[in-house]
């Protein structure tokens, strides 16, 4: 039988240090960029008010990337796929790219990141 779903939106370091979820996603999405050959040019974080007494925090992910469609639709897919259990698509908007990138897209994405809070 799998882990609960919640026991997967934490993870530790060797030496047991909690690695944040921004530590991780940070890493992640500019690796997939590397492998869908996007250009990633904004990545930010803002921290969301917790629930008192909630064991669980959330976060907004902002992203702007830029290439062809078929590659950002493959690098969003990647990001979920990596972290279904810690990232949601909250709102997606595709542009055209510059007129002199033909072919180019435009991509802003935010996401809600979930993460288990240490416990004392």
């Amino acid at each position: 039988m799998p882990a609960p779903w919640w026991t997967h939106l934490s993870r530790t370091t060797a030496d047991g240090e909690p690695v944040h979820a921004h530590e991780l996603l940070t890493g992640h999405a500019v690796s997939v960029a590397a492998e869908r050959e996007v250009h990633l040019s904004k990545l930010s974080f803002r921290a969301q008010a917790a629930a008192a007494g909630s064991p669980y925090r959330s976060s907004l992910m902002q992203a702007e990337i830029r290439g062809r469609y078929s590659q950002v639709k493959g690098w969003l897919r990647d990001m979920l796929a990596r972290r279904p259990y810690m990232l949601a698509l909250g709102s997606l908007d595709i542009r055209r790219g510059p007129v002199a990138e033909s072919g180019m897209v435009v991509a802003t994405m935010e996401f809600r990141v979930f993460e288990r809070v240490q416990q004392p």
